[in-house]
C-alpha cells in the first residue's frame, strides 16, 4: 500500500470514528426542556377552524390536527413571568424582538407560534 492509500485509509477510518462518537454524543443529550420548575407566560390560545371559499379546512383540527396558538398576546420583557435560566426562543426581525418560553412551547397544543414580527409573519417552533 502506497503513502497516499495509506494516508486516505487513515483518514477514512478517523472520519469514521468521530461520526460514531458524535452520533452517540446526540442521542445521549435531552431533545427538549422538560424542566417544569420554572414558571412559563402562556400567551392567550387562539384556536381558529377556518374554511376557505372551497370548502377546504385551511387549519388542521381533530384527532389528525392541531390547535393553532395565533397572534399571541405580547406583553413587555420586564412583566413576563420568566425565571433567571429559563429556555427561550428569542427572534429579532427590523427592530423588534420577541421571547417563546420553551417549557410553554412543550405541549402539541403550543408547539407552533405563529405571530407578526417586524413587519414579517413568521412561526416559531419547538
Amino acid at each position: 500500500m502506497t503513502a497516499q492509500k495509506m494516508g486516505l485509509f487513515v483518514l477514512a477510518v478517523v472520519g469514521a470514528v468521530v461520526f460514531v462518537a458524535a452520533m452517540v454524543f446526540v442521542r445521549k443529550s435531552p431533545t427538549t426542556n422538560t424542566d417544569s420548575s420554572a414558571s412559563a407566560y402562556i400567551p392567550q390560545r387562539v384556536h381558529r377552524e377556518a374554511e376557505d371559499k372551497s370548502g377546504v379546512d385551511l387549519y388542521p383540527r381533530g384527532e389528525k390536527g392541531f390547535s393553532l396558538n395565533v397572534n399571541p398576546e405580547i406583553i413587555p420583557a420586564n412583566e413576563a413571568p420568566i425565571e433567571d435560566g429559563e429556555l427561550v426562543i428569542g427572534l429579532a426581525i427590523n427592530g423588534e424582538t420577541r421571547a417563546y418560553p420553551v417549557n410553554y412551547m412543550m405541549g402539541p397544543e403550543n408547539e407552533v407560534v405563529n405571530d407578526i414580527l417586524g413587519s414579517q409573519a413568521i412561526a416559531s417552533t419547538w
